[in-house]
């Protein structure tokens, strides 16, 4: 795996390129009967860290609309146990004390318990078939579930309950042409008994999005919306799917209702900002923001906001520092601003002044009681800590965050760093098979196994773990991207050139395509079919040149001739300690096709002498076999 690559993040897909846009999360209300008070929507969201599968939609809001769809078709109760030998009705005291274990206790295990008497007594009653359904789904067991919900359906065909969470256990299991059915049988039976349907609708908007099939998931989700206009989650998800349409103005237009509910929403502000610059590119939108923070009256955010952007602009880090000061200075307790100098300060090699900051950010997360920039800051504060080399004190900070849904895979990736820098690739081994251990469906993890391999020089290896992720995610372009970077470190170039091939497929030749993908295709490219090289590295080079992209566009520039080795250097600053190999890569591979091979020799040498994890560090193993090639 690609150092380069950064392992936190999703596989590159090849599609835009643009950024990754947060988006907020919050439970849908249920089902209501008619003439019911609609609940207020609780509009504050928080941000999930990763996305599904290059869905445009995030899984942990589906696993939120699931599990609340579970909680919410269970009715309450109590009671006492019983003896096991059960009478009708301590067969229904049962069914209420497993209601009030899973609503109220949340405590599916011991409902369970009660379940299991119940439906030994009484196997064709139809509720208790549901509970045990929903306490199966609740642990993950959804394939169990199905069981007694399948049961459950052959005898009340029309039960809401009953359908709902078949539905729900379908759609876990990524089974969505079935789900579909269920759901919309579900729609109809709540028109038809004069009920809400806005969460049916909201339900079938999800399976449609999941499917790609965006015209259905609008009309669904606008159908929601007339009924529950509060549901930030709802207006992002219209968002996103008007953007796929290609409805530019109507989805940015959608993103701002988020914003008008939760107008002080950070991550609801750089979705907004994000999906602008998606949509606008970068240049309007850095001067937008530069012109709402040089009013006088501009409030702190909108200082942040700006400082946001000119951190990714290459020249511009000061400005940055500066904005994110002048934020701070209209809003000390402004926790983002204060991890944005943070992450500057990583990126300029200043670990501790960056631990410092993270510190005090940490404490104002704290205070403020808001969870997701709290994990969020542990997680950064861990990796300052690694930058440090104090690796037992990051190890230690990270251990409870693996326990975190929304950062447990960002947690487990900087741990698994901790281990390999510390020289730890045996219990790096062991960990990582352990977070793979129960997930043959969830490839992500294969990743941290990969980097596993690599930091052992165990490429054969390496190559099984990431071929078998390609064989169970054939969509999901990264990891075709790091078997053909494998490729290339072990000389399998009409290897690497076929899978590069297949990558620039989707992409027509006149559209730009991402810098750091447009480097690699041309460098495989090159020997052969030069032409083909420089114009990928010419499509690599429209991009915004700005972070992430920067040095990837100054480096498609460096191999064209186009860019000076200073001005690669100067981009090259924008990456921080985790990519510093990639400059004196790019820059001993230009000097060697200038003819340059004395100075291409430094380079290389340069990044084997930088190289970790036993010189396997990307790109090294390439340095290596280009020093070999070259000779003395």
């Amino acid at each position: 795996m690609s150092d380069a690559q950064d392992a936190s993040k999703d596989p590159p897909a090849g599609g835009s390129g643009g950024e990754a846009e947060p988006r907020p999360q919050q439970t849908p209300p249920p089902d209501q009967p008619a003439g019911a008070a609609a609940p207020a929507a609780d509009p504050w969201p928080e941000t999930p860290q990763r996305t599904s599968g290059g869905s445009m939609f995030p899984a942990i809001v589906l696993l939120t609309l699931c599990a609340a769809a579970v909680i919410a078709i269970l009715s309450l109760g109590g009671g006492e146990q019983q003896p096991d030998a059960l009478t009708p009705e301590q067969v229904a005291q049962h069914l209420r004390d497993a209601e009030r274990l899973l609503q109220e206790e949340h405590n599916p295990s011991e409902a369970l318990l009660f379940l299991e008497r119940a439906i030994t007594a009484e196997p064709d009653n139809v509720h208790a078939n549901v509970l045990i359904g929903a306490a199966l789904i609740s642990i993950g067991q959804s394939k169990e579930s199905l069981v007694y919900l399948d049961h459950a359906a052959k005898l009340a065909p029309d039960d809401l309950s009953v359908l709902r969470h078949r539905a729900i256990a379908l759609q876990d299991l990524q089974r969505w042409e079935e789900a579909r059915p269920v759901w919309q049988r579900v729609l109809e039976l709540v028109t038809e008994r004069g009920g809400d349907p806005s969460s049916a609708h909201l339900q079938l908007a999800t399976n449609f999005m999941f499917k790609g099939e965006l015209t259905q998931a609008v009309d669904h989700l606008q159908a929601y919306l007339a009924l529950q206009p509060n549901n930030a989650v709802a207006h992002q998800m219209h968002s996103d799917a008007l953007g796929g349409l290609g409805r530019t103005a109507d989805s940015i237009a959608a993103m701002e209702s988020v914003v008008a509910l939760v107008p002080n929403h950070i991550p609801t502000l750089h979705g907004l900002q994000t999906k602008r610059i998606n949509y606008q590119g970068f240049t309007p939108v850095l001067e937008l923001h530069a012109s709402r923070a040089k009013d006088p009256a501009a409030a702190p955010v909108e200082h942040y906001l700006y400082a946001r952007l000119l951190a990714r602009v290459p020249g511009k880090l000061d400005e940055g520092r500066a904005e994110y000061e002048a934020a701070l200075t209209g809003d000390p307790t402004l926790y983002w601003a204060l991890e944005g100098l943070a992450q500057l300060d990583l990126r300029a090699q200043q670990p501790e002044r960056a631990r410092e900051r993270l510190l005090h950010a940490i404490e104002l997360a704290s205070e403020g009681e808001r969870q997701d920039p709290f994990l969020a800051g542990q997680v950064r504060l861990a990796a300052a800590e690694r930058a440090l080399g104090s690796y037992d004190a990051a190890l230690e900070r990270l251990r409870p965050l693996l326990e975190q849904p929304n950062y447990a895979f960002t947690a487990a990736v900087e741990y698994l760093g901790c281990l390999l820098d510390g020289g730890q690739t045996d219990k790096a081994l062991e960990f990582a098979k352990a977070q793979n251990a129960g997930r043959p469906a969830d490839a992500r993890e294969a990743i941290l196994l990969a980097l596993v391999h690599r930091a052992r020089g165990e490429p054969d290896a390496q190559r099984e773990v990431l071929q078998a992720a390609l064989d169970r995610q054939p969509k999901a372009t990264g990891w075709l991207f790091e078997l053909a970077l494998l490729d290339l470190e072990q000389g399998r170039w009409d290897s690497a050139r076929d899978r590069f091939a297949t990558l620039l497929e989707p992409h027509p030749k006149d559209q730009p395509i991402v810098p750091f993908l447009a480097f690699w295709a041309g460098y495989a490219a090159a020997p052969t079919q030069p032409e083909t090289a420089r114009e990928r590295w010419t499509r690599g080079r429209k991009r915004a040149r700005v972070w992430p992209d920067a040095f990837w566009v100054d480096a498609c520039g460096r191999a064209l001739g186009e860019v000076e080795p200073e001005d690669l250097a100067a981009s090259a600053d924008l990456e921080g300690e985790g990519e510093r190999n990639n400059g004196p890569f790019v820059e001993a591979f230009a000097r060697e096709r200038a003819g340059d091979v004395e100075g291409a020799k430094q380079y290389y040498e340069q990044v084997l002498a930088n190289a970790r994890h036993g010189g396997h560090e990307w790109p090294a193993n390439l340095a290596r076999a280009r020093l070999e090639a070259l000779g003395d």
